[in-house]
């Protein structure tokens, strides 16, 4: 499954650790990190522009956790706490699980893949309201309809150009829509871009 993942974690080794250990885990996913971005303004405008749908910050160090405007409108992303010290309960408020940097990699991993699972009895209706795309293939329409090549998709999403090629195929599969101004029109009337931000009419 492919993920859109984002590190905030003022540590630099400790986030290029698991930057490094989630892109193992999850290889077709893009794992960034952001260890500069406190200023809280600024770091709600990195979130909103990368839309992620995992989110593993240090609750103590970023404030995420009295913020919660800080979080993608209409998304609700995992939220992981990671942490050097045992807080107060209340800090961790919101968060989908708490680990600390012990834990072994491949026991993190598991826990975002059991926290993804949805409950058994909201599956049935989330099944009836899901998009034909998956996250990353949505990503990608919407770059496609602000004007972007293949390329610069590419860039942006940190992914190959022959990846952002087959995730193309695979859209206009699904969809049965095969140029950028029917994916434009697409992304305008699932609320995917903005008009502002159309540029394949």
């Amino acid at each position: 499954m492919q993920h859109t993942i984002l590190i905030i974690e003022p540590h630099k080794l400790l986030a290029y650790g698991l930057q490094l250990a989630l892109r193992r885990g999850f290889p077709d996913s893009s794992v960034q990190i952001c260890v500069d971005l406190l200023d809280l303004d600024a770091l709600r405008q990195h979130i909103t522009f990368i839309a992620p749908d995992i989110i593993i910050a240090n609750p103590l160090l970023t404030g995420v956790q009295y913020n919660p405007d800080l979080l993608p409108a209409g998304k609700e992303p995992t939220l992981v706490a990671i942490n050097h010290n045992l807080l107060p309960e209340e800090l961790y408020k919101g968060y989908s699980f708490v680990c600390l940097p012990t834990i072994e990699p491949q026991s993190l991993i598991q826990l975002i893949q059991e926290a993804e699972q949805p409950d058994a009895d909201t599956l049935e209706s989330d099944e009836t309201q899901q998009t034909p795309l998956s996250q990353r293939e949505c990503e990608v329409v919407t770059w496609v309809a602000r004007g972007l090549t293949n390329k610069e998709i590419a860039d942006v999403l940190h992914l190959s150009p022959h990846t952002v090629v087959t995730h193309r195929r695979n859209i206009a599969a699904k969809l049965d829509i095969h140029s950028p101004s029917g994916l434009t029109i697409y992304a305008l009337m699932n609320n995917l871009i903005s008009m502002e931000e159309a540029k394949g009419i």
